[in-house]
């Protein structure tokens, strides 16, 4: 495990900040599913999970069956739906269909399988129908319609409860295709109902949908990075028009601590590889942290760190378990000096948003890749 001189730190209060935001946009008709997958984006699903549950979330959405029965033991009073993949494990299949864990359902193979194990359970495995309306990703088509409607009459232990779909570019400016694809699922969706003679529970919108589709919020949204502070809107200018209020919390702070500081003279190469050279006496911080905690060697010579509320480059390669910084304009750093990587210290901050801009991906990315073996503590 690593060293506990690198911790995460999830802040309770911006986490119930950010359900709320987004409850007073939905209304109290719709539901909330909070998505947890890939340990909360990142943030630990033990520490984020029971305060969405008190915070008012209705469900909660996992990747796969693993993440769902883990869940359960967390938050046994929600409905749980699995969003992503189902791997044919038959025992942990056996396991969530008798914990009552929503299934999802997009192939004809899988609606087997529930039907057999579901039979042998004397109970009913209860699925949710993915349909592919442009993301190209797991899901029927909707020309696939009938022949699903057809073969799920035939299943006496399968109970469709809901029907969902994804957006591909929701967060984009350009929003033809979202449109195109809500028609779409509506239009599906009601074929779908008619033809199963009963309501069903429907949901495509995510986070960024949800903002800018409040049309597609249906019976539930699905909200991920966003109850997380992160919001990847490309046309924040039309968010604030429609939700002029509307604001989000950074939860995640993450922090080290200085492992050594040391004087070199001016021509001093540094770490692996030896790409950066010292063109001045400098003083460089040894921090405990790397690649395998999470922190991105692309950030090498590129990024920086926080150490008393001034900037401190990051100089050489990221290595997998130190980095080194320029400490030379921070006389005051010592050994155990406290150093924020994600962040604030003070006024001055180090969102996930500039580090992925630095390496050139998504804040999701850099979120879910922090070491799940760093320790995450809940603090107000």
């Amino acid at each position: 495990m690593p060293d506990a001189l690198t911790e995460i730190r999830i802040s309770r209060s911006a986490l119930i900040h950010n359900v709320k935001a987004f409850r007073r946009v939905i209304g109290s008709q719709v539901k909330l599913m909070a998505v947890v997958k890939s340990n909360a984006y990142g943030h630990g699903v033990g520490e984020c999970a029971p305060v969405f549950a008190k915070a008012g979330a209705d469900w909660f959405g996992v990747a796969s069956l693993s993440e769902a029965l883990k869940l359960r033991k967390t938050v046994s009073r929600k409905k749980v739906i699995v969003l992503s993949y189902i791997d044919g494990d038959t025992q942990m299949l056996t396991a969530a269909i008798q914990q009552g864990i929503r299934l999802p359902a997009y192939t004809v193979a899988q609606l087997c399988l529930y039907q057999r194990v579901a039979r042998k359970l004397h109970k009913h495995a209860i699925v949710h129908l993915k349909f592919d309306t442009g993301t190209t990703r797991i899901g029927f088509l909707p020309k696939d319609l009938p022949q699903v409607v057809k073969f799920i009459r035939q299943l006496s232990n399968v109970r469709t409860e809901g029907v969902y779909s994804h957006f591909a570019e929701v967060e984009a400016k350009q929003q033809t295709f979202s449109q195109m694809q809500h028609r779409r699922f509506a239009t599906l969706a009601e074929s779908l109902e008619l033809s199963l003679g009963k309501q069903l529970i429907k949901h495509m919108d995510c986070s960024a949908g949800v903002l800018v589709h409040p049309d597609a919020h249906f019976d539930m949204v699905r909200i991920g990075m966003s109850l997380y502070g992160i919001l990847t809107v490309a046309d924040l200018r039309r968010v604030h028009v429609r939700f002029p209020k509307f604001s989000l919390r950074p939860a995640l702070s993450w922090y080290t601590r200085v492992l050594q500081v040391k004087n070199v003279p001016s021509g001093t190469t540094i770490g692996y590889n030896r790409t950066y050279t010292t063109k001045r006496p400098t003083n460089i911080a040894v921090l405990p942290v790397g690649y395998w905690d999470g922190l991105d060697r692309k950030l090498s010579n590129v990024g920086k760190v926080l150490i008393c509320k001034q900037y401190a480059p990051i100089r050489g390669r990221v290595c997998m378990n130190l980095t080194m910084v320029d400490v030379t304009d921070i006389p005051s750093t010592r050994a155990g000096r406290s150093v924020t990587l994600i962040g604030c210290d003070g006024t001055t901050c180090i969102p996930a948003e500039t580090l992925a801009k630095q390496i050139g991906t998504i804040p999701y990315e850099v979120l879910t890749r922090i070491n799940p073996l760093l320790p995450r503590t809940l603090v107000p």
